[in-house]
């Protein structure tokens, strides 16, 4: 009697995971009021890597601080660059933001003239 069959071998290679190649930071608007929240709007590419974690910096956080969900707090009149970057590579990305205080109140008086703001 003769046997035949089928010989084979399963060969498994390992797939490096997908990195963060591109980081989008967008805002509707750049300009915030002292007091006031907004929250980043970040797209990662590509798609697969919208798992991976970014950190956010804020260059003033005197003016501007950022949680590390992308939300932004204006804090006094000023400018901040908000970095987004990568955590497994260099990727990263910037958005400037600049914070102003609404004028409360002006005295005139006739030496001088007296502006407050909060």
């Amino acid at each position: 009697m003769e046997l035949s069959g089928y010989i084979y071998q399963t060969y498994v290679t390992e797939v490096p995971p997908v990195q963060i190649e591109k980081i989008d930071v967008k805002i509707e608007n750049t300009t915030l009021q002292k007091g006031e929240t907004k929250q980043l709007n970040v797209v990662i590419s590509p798609e697969e890597a919208k798992g991976h974690k970014v950190t956010y910096t804020s260059s003033n956080p005197n003016s501007v601080t950022v949680d590390d969900k992308g939300v932004l707090q204006a804090i006094r009149s000023g400018s901040s660059t908000i970095t987004v970057k990568a955590q497994e590579n260099n990727v990263q990305s910037q958005i400037e933001i600049h914070v102003y205080s609404k004028v409360t109140s002006i005295r005139l008086d006739q030496k001088e003239i007296y502006m407050r703001c909060w």
